[in-house]
C-alpha cells in the first residue's frame, strides 16, 4: 500500500509537470522601443511605444483628450504629448510590412514601420 502510495504522487508529481511543460508560452522580444530610444530621446520628443514579439505587435496611439477649460481639460492639455494609449495586434490580421526611413531617420537610426492589415 505505501509502495502504491509513493508511485501514485510520483506519477502524478510527472504528469503536473508534463502539464505545465505544455501549458507554458514563451514569447520572444524581437523589438522593444523601450530599450532602443535613449532617455532624451524619450523626454523631449515624445515618441511613440512599439513592441514586436512572436505573437504579437504592441504599439501606441494618441490618447483622446479632453478640451474643456476645467483642471482635467488643462491636466490632458499639458500631459498630451508623453499620453499614449496601447494598442495590440494579432499576426493573423497582417497582411505586410514595409518601413519608411529617410536619410536624416538613417543617420539617427529611427523610421516609421507602416503595417498593411486586414479591414
Amino acid at each position: 500500500r505505501k509502495f502504491d502510495r509513493e508511485l501514485n504522487a510520483k506519477r502524478e508529481a510527472l504528469r503536473r509537470k508534463e502539464q505545465e511543460t505544455i501549458e507554458r508560452h514563451d514569447e520572444f522580444v524581437y523589438y522593444d522601443g523601450a530599450t532602443e530610444q535613449g532617455f532624451c530621446y524619450r523626454l523631449c520628443c515624445c515618441p511613440h511605444f512599439g513592441k514586436i514579439t512572436s505573437e504579437r505587435i504592441i504599439y501606441s496611439t494618441e490618447q483622446d483628450r479632453i478640451w474643456t477649460c476645467s483642471f482635467n481639460g488643462l491636466y490632458s492639455i499639458a500631459t498630451a504629448c508623453w499620453s499614449k494609449q496601447v494598442e495590440q495586434m494579432d499576426y493573423d490580421m497582417v497582411l505586410d510590412v514595409s518601413v519608411e526611413q529617410s536619410c536624416p531617420q538613417m543617420c539617427l537610426g529611427i523610421g516609421t514601420m507602416v503595417l498593411h492589415c486586414e479591414s
